[in-house]
Protein backbone atom coordinates (compact mmCIF):
# COMPACT_ATOMS: atom_id res chain seq x y z
CA UNK A 1 0.00 0.00 0.00
CA UNK A 2 1.21 3.50 -0.91
CA UNK A 3 1.23 4.95 2.56
CA UNK A 4 3.55 5.81 5.41
CA UNK A 5 2.96 4.28 8.79
CA UNK A 6 3.93 6.13 11.97
CA UNK A 7 7.66 6.83 12.41
CA UNK A 8 8.07 4.12 15.06
CA UNK A 9 7.05 1.53 12.46
CA UNK A 10 10.37 2.25 10.72
CA UNK A 11 12.48 2.44 13.86
CA UNK A 12 12.55 6.23 13.90
CA UNK A 13 12.51 8.27 17.10
CA UNK A 14 12.66 7.63 20.84
CA UNK A 15 16.45 7.76 20.65
CA UNK A 16 18.65 7.60 23.72
CA UNK A 17 19.88 10.59 25.66
CA UNK A 18 23.10 9.88 27.53
CA UNK A 19 24.25 11.72 30.63
CA UNK A 20 27.96 12.47 30.24
CA UNK A 21 30.24 13.80 33.02
CA UNK A 22 32.26 16.88 32.10
CA UNK A 23 35.72 17.61 33.45
CA UNK A 24 35.54 20.14 36.24
CA UNK A 25 32.12 19.01 37.45
CA UNK A 26 28.64 18.88 36.03
CA UNK A 27 27.13 16.76 33.27
CA UNK A 28 25.83 17.29 29.76
CA UNK A 29 23.05 15.39 28.05
CA UNK A 30 23.80 14.03 24.57
CA UNK A 31 20.87 13.06 22.34
CA UNK A 32 22.23 10.13 20.31
CA UNK A 33 20.49 9.82 16.93
CA UNK A 34 22.48 6.83 15.66
CA UNK A 35 19.75 4.38 16.74
CA UNK A 36 17.34 5.62 14.07
CA UNK A 37 16.53 3.42 11.07
CA UNK A 38 19.68 4.15 9.03
CA UNK A 39 21.77 5.54 11.88
CA UNK A 40 21.17 9.28 11.77
CA UNK A 41 18.81 12.11 12.64
CA UNK A 42 18.07 12.50 8.93
CA UNK A 43 15.67 9.55 9.17
CA UNK A 44 13.29 11.93 10.91
CA UNK A 45 13.73 14.51 8.16
CA UNK A 46 13.29 11.97 5.36
CA UNK A 47 10.09 10.64 6.91
CA UNK A 48 8.47 14.07 7.13
CA UNK A 49 9.67 15.21 3.69
CA UNK A 50 8.13 12.09 2.15
CA UNK A 51 4.98 12.39 4.23
CA UNK A 52 4.44 15.87 2.83
CA UNK A 53 5.13 14.83 -0.76
CA UNK A 54 2.83 11.81 -0.57
CA UNK A 55 0.06 13.70 1.18
CA UNK A 56 0.11 16.44 -1.47
CA UNK A 57 0.23 13.95 -4.36
CA UNK A 58 3.56 15.26 -5.64
CA UNK A 59 5.22 11.84 -5.26
CA UNK A 60 3.72 8.71 -6.79
CA UNK A 61 4.90 5.07 -6.96
CA UNK A 62 7.73 4.45 -9.41
CA UNK A 63 8.86 8.07 -9.61
CA UNK A 64 12.34 9.29 -8.73
CA UNK A 65 13.21 11.42 -5.72
CA UNK A 66 16.30 13.56 -6.28
CA UNK A 67 18.16 15.34 -3.49
CA UNK A 68 21.45 16.98 -2.65
CA UNK A 69 23.01 15.17 0.29
CA UNK A 70 26.15 14.77 2.36
CA UNK A 71 25.12 11.13 2.79
CA UNK A 72 22.71 10.66 5.67
CA UNK A 73 19.51 12.09 4.19
CA UNK A 74 20.11 10.30 0.90
CA UNK A 75 20.64 6.98 2.65
CA UNK A 76 17.36 7.38 4.50
CA UNK A 77 15.45 8.37 1.36
CA UNK A 78 16.88 5.34 -0.44
CA UNK A 79 15.77 3.00 2.36
CA UNK A 80 12.27 4.41 2.17
CA UNK A 81 12.41 4.07 -1.61
CA UNK A 82 12.96 0.33 -1.26
CA UNK A 83 10.10 0.06 1.23
CA UNK A 84 7.56 2.17 -0.67
CA UNK A 85 8.54 1.64 -4.30
CA UNK A 86 10.22 4.76 -5.68
CA UNK A 87 13.70 5.46 -7.04
CA UNK A 88 16.25 7.75 -5.44
CA UNK A 89 18.99 9.75 -7.17
CA UNK A 90 21.45 11.45 -4.82
CA UNK A 91 23.77 14.26 -5.83
CA UNK A 92 26.93 14.49 -3.71
CA UNK A 93 30.19 16.35 -4.11
CA UNK A 94 33.74 15.10 -4.04
CA UNK A 95 34.27 16.17 -0.40
CA UNK A 96 31.71 13.65 0.90
CA UNK A 97 33.45 10.73 2.66
CA UNK A 98 33.76 7.57 0.54
CA UNK A 99 32.06 5.51 3.27
CA UNK A 100 28.97 7.67 2.99
CA UNK A 101 28.84 7.26 -0.77
CA UNK A 102 29.13 3.50 -0.28
CA UNK A 103 26.25 3.64 2.20
CA UNK A 104 24.11 5.46 -0.35
CA UNK A 105 24.67 2.82 -3.00
CA UNK A 106 24.14 -0.04 -0.56
CA UNK A 107 20.82 1.51 0.47
CA UNK A 108 19.73 1.45 -3.18
CA UNK A 109 20.38 5.02 -4.33
CA UNK A 110 21.89 6.02 -7.62
CA UNK A 111 24.67 8.50 -6.98
CA UNK A 112 25.94 11.40 -9.07
CA UNK A 113 29.14 13.11 -7.91
CA UNK A 114 29.68 16.75 -8.86
CA UNK A 115 32.67 19.04 -8.40
CA UNK A 116 32.65 22.72 -7.48
CA UNK A 117 33.40 23.95 -10.97
CA UNK A 118 32.47 27.62 -11.35
CA UNK A 119 30.21 27.62 -8.27
CA UNK A 120 31.26 29.36 -5.05
CA UNK A 121 31.41 26.02 -3.23
CA UNK A 122 30.70 22.35 -3.83
CA UNK A 123 27.34 22.35 -2.06
CA UNK A 124 26.13 25.16 -4.32
CA UNK A 125 27.07 22.96 -7.28
CA UNK A 126 25.03 20.10 -5.80
CA UNK A 127 21.97 22.25 -5.23
CA UNK A 128 22.11 23.65 -8.75
CA UNK A 129 22.30 20.13 -10.18
CA UNK A 130 19.31 18.80 -8.25
CA UNK A 131 17.36 21.88 -9.31
CA UNK A 132 17.85 20.77 -12.91
CA UNK A 133 17.14 17.09 -12.21
CA UNK A 134 13.99 17.94 -10.28
CA UNK A 135 12.46 19.44 -13.44
CA UNK A 136 12.71 16.19 -15.39
CA UNK A 137 9.50 14.21 -15.97
CA UNK A 138 8.88 11.72 -13.18
CA UNK A 139 11.47 13.36 -10.89
CA UNK A 140 10.64 15.09 -7.60
CA UNK A 141 12.96 17.27 -5.52
CA UNK A 142 11.88 17.50 -1.84
CA UNK A 143 14.30 20.42 -1.41
CA UNK A 144 15.41 19.99 2.18
CA UNK A 145 16.75 23.56 2.13
CA UNK A 146 13.29 25.12 1.67
CA UNK A 147 10.78 22.53 2.89
CA UNK A 148 9.02 23.31 6.21
CA UNK A 149 8.48 19.59 6.75
CA UNK A 150 12.14 19.57 7.77
CA UNK A 151 11.28 21.93 10.63
CA UNK A 152 8.17 19.98 11.59
CA UNK A 153 10.22 16.77 11.81
CA UNK A 154 12.03 18.12 14.85
CA UNK A 155 9.36 20.27 16.48
CA UNK A 156 7.04 17.24 16.35
CA UNK A 157 9.46 14.49 17.41
CA UNK A 158 13.03 15.42 18.41
CA UNK A 159 12.26 18.33 20.74
CA UNK A 160 9.33 16.71 22.58
CA UNK A 161 11.53 13.67 23.26
CA UNK A 162 14.16 15.90 24.88
CA UNK A 163 11.61 17.64 27.09
CA UNK A 164 9.95 14.33 28.07
CA UNK A 165 13.20 12.61 28.95
CA UNK A 166 14.46 15.50 31.05
CA UNK A 167 11.01 16.02 32.58
CA UNK A 168 11.69 19.72 32.34
CA UNK A 169 12.88 22.29 29.85
CA UNK A 170 16.63 22.32 29.21
CA UNK A 171 18.53 25.54 29.80
CA UNK A 172 20.43 25.17 26.52
CA UNK A 173 20.21 22.97 23.42
CA UNK A 174 23.26 22.88 21.13
CA UNK A 175 22.53 21.85 17.54
CA UNK A 176 24.76 21.46 14.46
CA UNK A 177 23.29 23.49 11.60
CA UNK A 178 23.28 22.92 7.85
CA UNK A 179 19.88 23.18 6.17
CA UNK A 180 18.57 24.39 9.54
CA UNK A 181 15.56 22.10 9.91
CA UNK A 182 16.75 20.59 13.18
CA UNK A 183 17.76 23.79 14.95
CA UNK A 184 14.66 25.66 13.78
CA UNK A 185 12.36 22.80 14.75
CA UNK A 186 13.82 22.42 18.24
CA UNK A 187 13.87 26.19 18.67
CA UNK A 188 10.28 26.56 17.53
CA UNK A 189 9.16 23.96 20.05
CA UNK A 190 11.04 25.75 22.82
CA UNK A 191 9.47 29.04 21.75
CA UNK A 192 5.87 27.86 21.82
CA UNK A 193 6.46 26.15 25.15
CA UNK A 194 7.67 29.51 26.52
CA UNK A 195 10.47 27.55 28.17
CA UNK A 196 13.23 30.17 28.00
CA UNK A 197 15.55 27.53 26.55
CA UNK A 198 18.58 29.02 24.78
CA UNK A 199 19.22 27.59 21.31
CA UNK A 200 22.84 27.54 20.11
CA UNK A 201 23.61 26.65 16.49
CA UNK A 202 27.04 25.28 15.56
CA UNK A 203 28.50 25.49 12.06
CA UNK A 204 31.94 24.59 10.69
CA UNK A 205 34.47 27.39 10.39
CA UNK A 206 34.33 28.38 6.71
CA UNK A 207 30.56 27.98 6.48
CA UNK A 208 28.80 31.36 6.26
CA UNK A 209 25.32 30.74 7.61
CA UNK A 210 26.17 33.27 10.32
CA UNK A 211 28.47 35.39 8.17
CA UNK A 212 32.25 35.42 8.18
CA UNK A 213 34.78 34.47 5.55
CA UNK A 214 33.94 31.54 3.30
CA UNK A 215 36.61 28.81 3.39
CA UNK A 216 36.70 25.11 2.50
CA UNK A 217 35.34 22.72 5.13
CA UNK A 218 34.40 19.05 5.22
CA UNK A 219 31.16 18.03 3.51
CA UNK A 220 29.90 15.92 6.39
CA UNK A 221 26.49 17.48 7.02
CA UNK A 222 26.74 20.83 8.80
CA UNK A 223 27.46 24.12 7.09
CA UNK A 224 26.17 26.05 4.10
CA UNK A 225 27.05 29.10 2.06
CA UNK A 226 24.73 31.72 3.59
CA UNK A 227 21.50 30.77 5.40
CA UNK A 228 19.12 28.37 3.71
CA UNK A 229 15.58 29.47 2.93
CA UNK A 230 14.47 27.50 6.00
CA UNK A 231 16.82 29.42 8.26
CA UNK A 232 15.81 32.73 6.73
CA UNK A 233 12.15 31.92 7.46
CA UNK A 234 12.38 30.21 10.85
CA UNK A 235 15.83 31.07 12.19
CA UNK A 236 14.56 33.78 14.52
CA UNK A 237 14.47 31.06 17.21
CA UNK A 238 18.29 30.83 17.23
CA UNK A 239 19.76 32.70 20.21
CA UNK A 240 23.50 32.20 19.71
CA UNK A 241 25.92 30.56 17.32
CA UNK A 242 29.45 29.18 17.30
CA UNK A 243 31.89 28.35 14.53
CA UNK A 244 34.23 25.41 15.06
CA UNK A 245 37.15 24.33 12.85
CA UNK A 246 36.95 20.84 11.36
CA UNK A 247 40.15 19.92 13.22
CA UNK A 248 38.57 20.85 16.56
CA UNK A 249 35.35 18.95 15.80
CA UNK A 250 37.44 15.91 14.87
CA UNK A 251 39.52 16.22 18.04
CA UNK A 252 36.32 16.37 20.08
CA UNK A 253 34.86 13.30 18.35
CA UNK A 254 38.09 11.37 18.94
CA UNK A 255 38.32 12.42 22.60
CA UNK A 256 34.74 11.52 23.44
CA UNK A 257 35.09 8.32 21.45
CA UNK A 258 37.91 7.30 23.78
CA UNK A 259 35.46 7.97 26.62
CA UNK A 260 32.91 5.61 25.06
CA UNK A 261 30.78 8.17 23.22
CA UNK A 262 30.87 7.42 19.50
CA UNK A 263 30.28 10.69 17.67
CA UNK A 264 30.35 11.86 14.09
CA UNK A 265 32.22 15.04 13.20
CA UNK A 266 29.31 17.47 13.39
CA UNK A 267 28.31 15.88 16.70
CA UNK A 268 31.87 16.39 17.92
CA UNK A 269 31.49 20.11 17.30
CA UNK A 270 28.17 20.37 19.14
CA UNK A 271 29.37 18.29 22.10
CA UNK A 272 32.51 20.40 22.47
CA UNK A 273 30.36 23.53 22.79
CA UNK A 274 28.03 21.82 25.28
CA UNK A 275 30.97 20.61 27.40
CA UNK A 276 32.44 24.11 27.41
CA UNK A 277 29.17 25.56 28.70
CA UNK A 278 28.86 22.97 31.46
CA UNK A 279 32.48 23.40 32.52
CA UNK A 280 31.83 27.12 33.02
CA UNK A 281 28.50 26.66 34.82
CA UNK A 282 27.93 23.15 36.15
CA UNK A 283 24.34 23.92 37.19
CA UNK A 284 23.14 24.33 33.60
CA UNK A 285 21.05 21.63 31.95
CA UNK A 286 22.67 21.45 28.51
CA UNK A 287 21.65 19.10 25.69
CA UNK A 288 23.81 18.48 22.62
CA UNK A 289 22.30 16.85 19.55
CA UNK A 290 24.51 14.17 17.98
CA UNK A 291 23.17 13.61 14.43
CA UNK A 292 25.11 10.38 13.85
CA UNK A 293 28.02 8.31 15.15
CA UNK A 294 31.60 7.78 14.05
CA UNK A 295 30.89 4.88 11.69
CA UNK A 296 31.23 6.76 8.39
CA UNK A 297 34.16 8.98 9.31
CA UNK A 298 37.11 6.63 9.87
CA UNK A 299 39.19 8.31 7.16
CA UNK A 300 38.92 11.65 8.98
CA UNK A 301 38.89 10.55 12.61
CA UNK A 302 42.02 8.43 12.28
CA UNK A 303 44.10 11.63 12.05
CA UNK A 304 42.95 12.84 15.46
CA UNK A 305 42.49 16.54 14.60
CA UNK A 306 43.89 19.08 17.08
CA UNK A 307 45.50 18.06 20.35
CA UNK A 308 43.01 17.72 23.19
CA UNK A 309 41.80 19.83 24.91
CA UNK A 310 40.87 22.18 22.09
CA UNK A 311 40.78 25.94 22.49
CA UNK A 312 37.57 27.49 23.85
CA UNK A 313 34.96 28.21 21.20
CA UNK A 314 33.61 31.74 20.88
CA UNK A 315 29.82 31.63 21.35
CA UNK A 316 28.25 34.74 19.89
CA UNK A 317 24.86 36.32 20.39
CA UNK A 318 22.70 36.03 17.25
CA UNK A 319 20.70 39.25 17.73
CA UNK A 320 22.48 41.26 15.03
CA UNK A 321 22.41 38.27 12.67
CA UNK A 322 18.67 37.79 13.22
CA UNK A 323 18.02 41.42 12.38
CA UNK A 324 20.08 41.11 9.22
CA UNK A 325 18.63 37.87 7.84
CA UNK A 326 15.47 36.66 9.56
CA UNK A 327 11.80 37.43 9.66
CA UNK A 328 9.67 35.79 12.36
CA UNK A 329 8.25 32.46 11.17
CA UNK A 330 4.49 32.06 11.13
CA UNK A 331 4.57 28.26 10.82
CA UNK A 332 3.12 26.98 14.10
CA UNK A 333 4.99 23.72 14.51
CA UNK A 334 3.49 23.00 17.90
CA UNK A 335 -0.04 22.79 16.52
CA UNK A 336 0.72 20.84 13.35
CA UNK A 337 -0.29 17.20 13.76
CA UNK A 338 1.30 14.45 11.72
CA UNK A 339 0.24 10.85 12.36
CA UNK A 340 -0.43 11.53 16.01
CA UNK A 341 2.53 13.81 16.69
CA UNK A 342 1.93 17.35 17.88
Amino acid sequence: MWRLGPPKEYGIGTTAMKVVPVEGGGVMHVKLENSNMTGSIKDRTAYFLLWGLMRSGRLRPGETVVESTSGNLGTSLARFGRILGFEVLCVVDDSVPAAKIDNLRQAGARVEVVSQGDFPDARSARIARVGVLGQLPGHVWPNQYDNPMGVLAHSATTAPEIWRELRRAPDVVVVPVGTGGTVCGVGRYAQVRHSGTRIIAVEPLGSTIFGGEAKPYLGVGAGLREPSSLVRRFGGVIDSFAKIPDSAAIASAVHWGECGLKLGITAGGAVSVAAQLVSRSSGLTVVALAPDDSGSYAEHLSGGGQPWPIEAVDIKDADAWRKMFCLPGRFNCARAKVDGYA
